[in-house]
C-alpha cells in the first residue's frame, strides 16, 4: 500500500536547559545521544534541539573562564550532521535577545516541519509516477491508484 502523509509527528524537540559546561559533559551529552539515535533514523521526521540560556546566569560567571566554548557550541559541534542546523538558542534575559531567539526558533520549526512535508509529498509523487507506470501491465489494479491520488 502506498505511504500517506499520516498524522504522526513531523519534529522532534529536545530542550536543553543551563549553562554548565561540566554538567553537559557529564549527563546532558549522553541523554541527548540516547535521543537523537533513535529519532534520526525514522523516515519524513525531522528533530531539533533547542538550548535555553539565562543570559543572567551567564553574568555571575567569573571573567576569566577557561571554558573556550559555550554549552551550545558544544551541542552544535556534535549533533549538528551535514548542511542541516538542528541546533537553536534561545536566550532569556533581555527582552531583545528574548525576541531575536524566539524569531529565529519559529523560522527553524517552519524549516523543518515543511522539510518533512515535503519529504512526504515527494514520496507520495513517487507511488503515482509507480502505480501510473504499472497500468499496462496485466492485472493492474485502479484502486491503488485512485487511493494514492485521493490522498
Amino acid at each position: 500500500m502506498p505511504n500517506v502523509v499520516r498524522a504522526g509527528p513531523f519534529l522532534h524537540l529536545y530542550f536543553v536547559l543551563g549553562d554548565d559546561g561540566e554538567e553537559y559533559k557529564r549527563t546532558i551529552k549522553k541523554r541527548i545521544k540516547d535521543w537523537v539515535t533513535p529519532v534520526s533514523e525514522r523516515r519524513f521526521q525531522e528533530w531539533l534541539i533547542v538550548h535555553v540560556s539565562d543570559s543572567a546566569s551567564s553574568k555571575t560567571k567569573p571573567k576569566f573562564n577557561l571554558n573556550l566554548f559555550s554549552v551550545f557550541d558544544k551541542i552544535k559541534s556534535d549533533f549538528n550532521t551535514g548542511k542541516k542546523d538542528r541546533c537553536v538558542q534561545m536566550r532569556l534575559g533581555d527582552p531583545e535577545s528574548v525576541a531575536e531567539s524566539w524569531d529565529l526558533l519559529v523560522a527553524t520549526l517552519k524549516e523543518s516541519i515543511l522539510s518533512s512535508l515535503s519529504q512526504h509529498v515527494s514520496c507520495l509523487d513517487e507511488d503515482l509516477r509507480k502505480f501510473d507506470s504499472q497500468r499496462h501491465y496485466v492485472g493492474w489494479n485502479y484502486f491503488q491508484l485512485f487511493a494514492v491520488k485521493v490522498i
